[in-house]
């Protein structure tokens, strides 16, 4: 067309891509669909303007046909404009007044915070006013309690404690006009309730002094009226402690004189067989020594049931008492009251600690000094050592008593009765001890000693007691004790000349001292030197007793043992061919005659059949030991000897001693 030649399509598309990539997607479809058509691109665009024009000739039209419809929207578009004007002028207006308005809302939060602190505090002054006014507020009620009510009714002790407060509460606020108004009042009032209380108190202290008087009655009405005492004390000390000072110097005296006369009626119900100077175990048996000052007995009976009644002396008819039952009702009677005083002291007068124990003192001082000297006097002039020492663990298990109802203010008291009984004790068993070493007594049989069981009896009876609370000092003596009778009896059985009979008499005392001490259920320390002596005792005197039957063949035995363990061996014993000979024909001649004789000395030695049957099992034992080792001596040594048909073999030995020997 017009000489002009058309681009080719496909390079006009490549020339044209780098640019459609940065049009509108319209513009570029419609440059893509020009593009793909496959005709004159210029005519192409002459079509597109044609199209364009006519398009927009169109338009033109169609606003020429609505500009009425344009301008009626315009008018619209400005009266709505000055609506919104309006109404954004209306808004601003609203923002304004709410900024306003929030500002009075935190002003009036602020004022509703302030009042509200204000009512708290106005409620808080109201509140401590009110208690004040009632704390200042004297009552009717409470005057007329105070003046006419008697002090036992318990409507007065409720008045007298709200008098208390009040005084108490108006001599902390006295500088204030109220308490001026109130004081007058109050200590008259005061005045008139410490005369009734004090006129109360005197009387209940005054009944403690009515013969036959059980204190604990007249000290329960205190405990239970011991209000009117803190009263004093907080509002009349000079009252409260002309009542204490009335109370110490009434009760001091009370109990003075009850423990001085009780005391002295126990005495009268004292046995008149008590142990005297002379009263030792190396003491001639006569009448005298038969007294049980050296047996226990059930005299530590009274040890499991200390806190038993006390004894009442005018309501006992039985018969007189050992020292140590009166002892035991003296000191609990003391224990009992001191006690339960310690406890009232503190509960009434409001005392503890070192306080509480000097006031103690000055009640009961002079009642404990008495009573020590009650004791001393008593273990002084005694010589019974069982009994002394019965005193010495009721002191000291009747301390842990006291301890358990939490009173340490009698220890004093139990230490000094203690110091007081310990020496006396000490002075009785080193008189015994000495007189085991300086007598001259001498047994006249094989028989059991007197001596040996009087000792047998302390020593075990000692150790019974002690059992509970061992002491050093108790164990010392009772060691000492056991020396000097070990010695005396090596020294009375001298006076036997025979050796055997020497062992007898040891071996029946020994025996007789162990069977004491296990018969008591508490062996002492001492008697296994006894036991250790009975049984070197016993095998001295089995060797001597077989000795005048079996002597040869005993010594031949010891002989051939050694010269085997010394390496002189066969040859030396082979020379005493004959000698075994003549044993051999010599024991099976004897041994039946001799062991029945042998039963019979021994049986006949010692009057206890165990102890008895015990020496002959050993003595048997020992003569079956010598024989069987007599028979090994032969076989190894003398082999044509030992098939002899006289020997008497090992088992007709023991099938012979077996019906001497009970459990053999």
């Amino acid at each position: 067309m017009n000489g002009e030649v058309p681009l080719p399509v496909t390079s006009i598309i490549m020339e044209t891509s780098g640019f459609l990539d940065e049009v509108s997607p319209e513009i570029e479809h419609l440059v893509r669909e020009a593009l793909q058509s496959q005709g004159d691109l210029r005519e192409y665009s002459r079509n597109i303007e044609k199209e364009l024009r006519e398009a927009e000739n169109e338009s033109i039209k169609d606003y020429i046909r609505e500009s009425g419809n344009i301008a009626s929207l315009h008018n619209q578009i400005d009266d709505c404009d000055k609506i919104l004007e309006a109404m954004e002028k209306m808004l601003l207006g609203f923002q304004k007044e709410l900024g306003s308005l929030s500002n009075e809302i935190e002003t009036l939060q602020k004022q509703s915070i302030s009042m509200s602190v204000q009512l708290c505090n106005r409620q808080a002054v109201r509140g401590e006013l009110s208690l004040f006014v009632d704390d200042m507020i004297v009552p009717e009620t409470l005057i007329k309690t105070i003046l006419d009510t008697p002090a036992t009714e318990s409507v007065f002790i409720d008045q007298l404690k709200i008098l208390g407060q009040k005084a108490l509460f108006v001599a902390n606020a006295r500088d204030t006009r109220a308490a001026k108004d109130v004081t007058d009042v109050l200590q008259k009032l005061t005045i008139r309730a410490t005369a009734k209380v004090r006129e109360y108190l005197l009387a209940q202290v005054y009944k403690f002094r009515k013969p036959v008087t059980n204190y604990q009655i007249p000290q329960n009405g205190l405990l239970k009226h011991k209000f009117f005492y803190e009263f004093l004390l907080q509002n009349e000390r000079n009252i409260a402690r002309e009542v204490k000072a009335e109370y110490i110097d009434t009760m001091s005296k009370v109990y003075f004189s009850y423990f001085k006369t009780y005391a002295s009626r126990l005495a009268k119900k004292q046995t008149s067989e008590i142990a005297q100077k002379d009263h030792l175990l190396a003491a001639p048996e006569d009448v005298r020594g038969k007294n049980p000052v050296f047996s226990l007995g059930k005299r530590a009976d009274l040890l499991t049931d200390l806190e038993s009644p006390a004894l009442v002396p005018h309501a006992w008819n039985g018969p007189p008492l050992p020292y140590e039952t009166l002892f035991r009702s003296l000191i609990f009677t003391l224990v009992d009251n001191g006690c339960r005083e310690y406890l009232f002291l503190h509960d009434f007068f409001l005392y503890k600690g070192p306080n509480l124990s000097e006031l103690f003192d000055q009640v009961m001082g002079k009642t404990l000094g008495q009573v020590l000297t009650v004791i001393e006097e008593g273990v002084m002039s005694s010589w019974d050592g069982i009994g002394i020492l019965l005193c010495a663990h009721i002191i000291l298990r009747l301390q842990l008593v006291a301890h358990k109802r939490a009173v340490p203010a009698l220890d004093r008291f139990f230490g000094a009765a203690l110091d007081s009984i310990w020496p006396a004790l000490d002075r009785s068993l080193s008189a015994n001890t000495l007189s085991l070493r300086n007598t001259d007594t001498m047994p006249t049989d094989l028989m059991p000693h007197y001596v040996t069981r009087r000792y047998a009896e302390l020593s075990s009876g000692l150790a019974v007691i002690d059992a509970g609370f061992p002491q050093d000092r108790v164990r010392k003596s009772l060691q000492w004790l056991q020396e000097e009778m070990d010695q005396n009896l090596v020294r009375m059985a001298s006076a036997f000349q025979d050796r055997s009979k020497q062992l007898v008499f040891l071996i029946n005392n020994y025996d007789l001292i162990l069977s004491v001490h296990l018969e008591k259920g508490q062996e002492p320390k001492e008697s296994d030197r006894f036991r250790a002596a009975l049984s070197s005792r016993t095998t001295e005197y089995a060797e001597e007793i077989l000795s005048p039957h079996f002597g040869g063949l005993i010594q031949f035995v010891k002989e051939a043992e050694h010269q085997i363990q010394s390496g002189q061996g066969q040859p030396k014993l082979q020379e005493k061919e004959s000698r075994v000979s003549s044993i051999m024909a010599s024991f099976s001649t004897v041994w039946k005659p001799a062991i029945e004789a042998i039963n019979r000395d021994v049986m006949s030695s010692f009057p206890s059949f165990r102890t008895g049957a015990g020496v002959l099992q050993q003595a048997l034992t020992l003569l079956v030991q010598y024989y069987h080792r007599f028979q090994k001596i032969l076989s190894e040594n003398f082999p044509a000897l030992a098939g002899r048909q006289d020997s008497v073999n090992i088992h007709q030995l023991m099938v012979e001693v077996k019906k001497y020997k009970p459990n053999f």
